[in-house]
């Protein structure tokens, strides 16, 4: 194993090493040999140590990479080498050679056990085990959605405060120990595919700092690795350390299967019915199997819109997550930057007031808003109420009231809208509907809407005037008023004039002025 600068410079730690240049604290070397006079040839990927005092009279040229022990270090002319760390004259030669070969000892077996973990398909968390015995602080590796895979290493000091708290909480989504501003900023890292290990300061727990790495596979996101400094400071060399043990995780990852299809979208065939119309009937039950459902149960389809959804399926996953712990057993995915959940109506009867109000909670609680479908009793045609819920999503963001809107509250906006793509609104209206809307009187303009749910009362009063929230007796001189406006006698209609005028009023309802 080739270790960087940094973690010689760790190992070197109680010689109090100063590095006084270097091209990089990452370049890495291969051996480490003590430099003699007599070295004809030297290599570059070779940390050489020497004592000052034998340099002074050397007519060698000097190596490129140097550890010099001694104070006369700065009568030498080093002016061609690149890297040079100087160690005190009080430094025994011997005992930093050998705590040096020691070290490239160690590291080398310790590198051996990991890959011969791999080779031997050793379970996540021996494996993690091995990696952690390099590390300083306990280190957790988790899925996309925050959820611990394995967790290795031991506490020195209390993790009280810090998100190793939260990990040991049953249920707990970790995801809410960051602020969105916070996830955003770690997404954008993950989005980048930042190949070297970080750190950030969470606003939850300012007296620590956090270390993270990302495990890539074949351009998919595999897994992230955590760390805290509970026990010690995090150093340049702890951060190699930790991007090694990443490397390592993914070729881990790439050779077990078992491990690699944590991070894999399980529900891939719900995007399978939604873009075909011609899904295999066989395949699309043989998912359903997974969750115990059957095609033909009474289901709903809900789609989210969380905060973060904009940018990616990776941001998605937290928000999974949480609406997974409130409808377990569900089937739920994410497709077009939306997360979609299936739900059986015999397991979470979403209309009944308990789930309306549970629905509510997790809506608001994470800042959500949410399009329900009606219930369809086909699984195969998930792609139409799809359709549905995606729309009452995007009407639920105008909601003031409420994060959530089923579909029937919203379908005639949605078929105005879908005519509009085609026609000229206006060509399919009520003359005559299209004048009131177009009078700057305002109780005018409230006509249209009274005449609208009148009809579609079947010209009731009673019930009209309840959704209306007016008196009956008003009611009645808006609809005499109506009706001399319309020349119409409303109580003699013909279905496709009820049709027509129920119609133009939707339609003009949704022009604006």
């Amino acid at each position: 194993m080739e270790l960087a600068l940094s973690i010689l410079m760790d190992e070197l730690e109680t010689f109090e090493p100063v590095l006084l240049k270097a091209l990089s604290t990452k370049t890495k070397f291969r051996h480490i040999h003590l430099f003699r006079d007599t070295l004809t040839e030297t290599d570059n990927r070779t940390l050489y140590i020497a004592e000052a005092a034998s340099l002074l009279n050397s007519r060698t040229v000097f190596p490129e990479n140097m550890i010099v022990i001694g104070d006369e270090i700065l009568s030498l002319k080093l002016e061609s080498v690149e890297t040079l760390v100087q160690i005190s004259s009080e430094a025994d030669c011997d005992a930093v050679i050998q705590k040096l070969f020691d070290a490239c000892n160690d590291y080398s077996l310790w590198d051996e056990k990991m890959m011969i973990a791999i080779l031997n398909n050793t379970g996540i968390e021996d494996f993690l085990k091995i990696a952690a015995e390099k590390l300083h602080n306990p280190i957790a590796l988790f899925d996309n959605s925050l959820t611990v895979i394995a967790t290795a290493g031991s506490f020195l000091n209390s993790a009280i405060g810090t998100i190793w708290e939260k990990i040991n909480i049953p249920g707990y989504p970790l995801a809410d120990f960051f602020t969105l501003q916070e996830q955003q900023e770690l997404s954008v890292k993950m989005l980048k595919q930042v190949e070297d290990p970080y750190l950030y300061h969470p606003v939850l727990d300012q007296r620590h700092t956090y270390a993270s790495s990302h495990i890539w596979v074949d351009q998919k996101l595999c897994g992230n690795l955590g760390l805290v400094n509970i026990n010690a400071p995090f150093t340049e060399g702890q951060l190699q350390i930790l991007g090694h043990i990443t490397d390592q995780l993914t070729r881990y990852f790439k050779t077990n299967d078992a491990y690699i299809h944590i991070a894999e979208n399980q529900t891939h065939f719900i995007k399978h019915l939604i873009e075909d119309e011609s899904a295999d009937e066989k395949s699309i039950v043989y998912h359903l199997k997974r969750f115990r459902l059957k095609r033909y149960d009474n289901y709903y389809l809900l789609c989210f819109v969380c905060p973060m959804t904009g940018s990616s399926e990776i941001e998605s996953m937290s928000f999974v997550k949480r609406i997974n712990q409130y409808y377990n057993g569900s089937i739920i995915s994410v497709y077009d930057q939306k997360i979609i959940l299936i739900i059986s109506e015999a397991v979470y009867p979403i209309q009944s007031p308990v789930e309306l109000a549970r629905l509510e909670e997790l809506l608001l609680k994470y800042e959500m808003n949410c399009g329900i479908s009606i219930c369809f009793h086909d699984f195969l045609e998930l792609r139409h109420y799809y359709v549905q819920s995606h729309f009452a999503a995007k009407i639920s963001l105008n909601d003031d009231q409420k994060p959530f809107c089923f579909y029937e509250a919203c379908y005639q906006e949605h078929l105005v809208e879908l005519l509009s793509r085609s026609v000229d609104l206006p060509v399919i209206c009520d003359p005559e509907i299209l004048n009131l809307k177009k009078s700057e009187e305002e109780h005018e303009n409230e006509l249209i809407h009274c005449l609208r749910v009148y009809l579609q009362h079947g010209r009731n009063l009673s019930s009209a005037s309840k959704e209306l929230n007016l008196h009956r007796n008003t009611l009645i001189y808006r609809i005499d008023k109506i009706g001399r406006i319309l020349k119409l006698n409303l109580n003699h209609l013909s279905e496709e004039k009820i049709f027509f005028l129920i119609f133009s009023c939707m339609v003009v309802e949704t022009i604006r002025n």
